[in-house]
């Protein structure tokens, strides 16, 4: 082969692998949950999701909490973990029936969770109805899998009906909803799952992690003391201006992760 015939062969490789290279990053940046690569404690909850009913995972600001719950829900969804290697199915098959539950639509769904749902989901797979707030609040995936978004000013009766696999509380949930919910699992033996930062919800802590029933203790996953620290991604002098800042009374739960 000739030099310049040479040059031309390499040159229309090199416009080939700039192009995989495209395809590549652009499925990343669609497809985000493949590429999950948990911290620690993050698998920590993982493990907990898979193997208890009840989850409580009390960690500090900033650990990473609606993210790693994110990528749960997209497994279930899926049927399989996505980032894992052997794509190791999760313990359910699709389609499976979510519900998420947040404090309000205005500051938490559409500020938190629906951020990290439209970041980690994969775009192709699922369809997001919005509701008259004009904020997503029902997803439909290809594969019959839902995900229904709650607030706290739902009528707990209304909600009593539902039946379905997997309810995640982000933060706080009011004493009678979470009863309504946790019913609704009853069915198909579902897994609840809260993540919080313990401001709040005393009452979770005295009739659920307290709890000497052995039914209860059986069937609970618990983890605290998630400290801001362990996320590795940020920055510590940025951690330690935040600290200086919090109240001494909240400090222990926004830094420690503590109750």
């Amino acid at each position: 082969m000739s030099i310049d015939g040479l040059t031309k062969q390499l040159a229309e490789i090199e416009i080939e692998e700039k192009k995989l290279e495209g395809i590549y990053e652009d499925f990343k940046r669609t497809n985000k949950c493949f590429f999950f690569s948990p911290l620690d404690y993050q698998q920590d909850l993982i493990n907990l999701v898979r193997d208890k009913r009840l989850i409580v995972a009390i960690m500090a600001n900033r650990c990473g909490k609606t993210t790693t719950a994110t990528n749960i829900i997209a497994a279930l969804c899926l049927g399989y973990y996505p980032w894992t290697e052997d794509k190791q199915p999760t313990w359910i098959k699709p389609p499976v029936r979510i519900r998420v539950i947040a404090s309000d639509w205005e500051k938490q769904v559409a500020n938190v969770i629906i951020p990290k749902f439209e970041e980690y989901f994969p775009k192709t797979e699922y369809v997001a109805k919005k509701n008259h707030l004009g904020i997503p609040s029902m997803f439909r995936w290809k594969n019959g899998s839902t995900i229904e978004i709650l607030t706290h000013g739902a009528d707990t009766q209304a909600v009593e009906g539902w039946a379905g696999d997997f309810v995640y509380v982000d933060e706080q949930i009011p004493r009678a909803m979470f009863h309504s919910n946790w019913r609704g699992l009853v069915d198909r033996k579902g897994k609840f799952l809260i993540t919080m930062t313990a401001l709040s919800d005393l009452w979770l802590y005295k009739e659920i992690i307290q709890s000497r029933d052995p039914i209860i203790k059986n069937a609970l996953g618990y983890m605290d003391k998630i400290s801001i620290r362990r996320n590795k991604y940020l920055d510590p002098q940025a951690i330690a201006e935040f600290e200086a800042t919090c109240d001494p009374k909240p400090r222990s739960a926004r830094i420690e992760g503590n109750w």
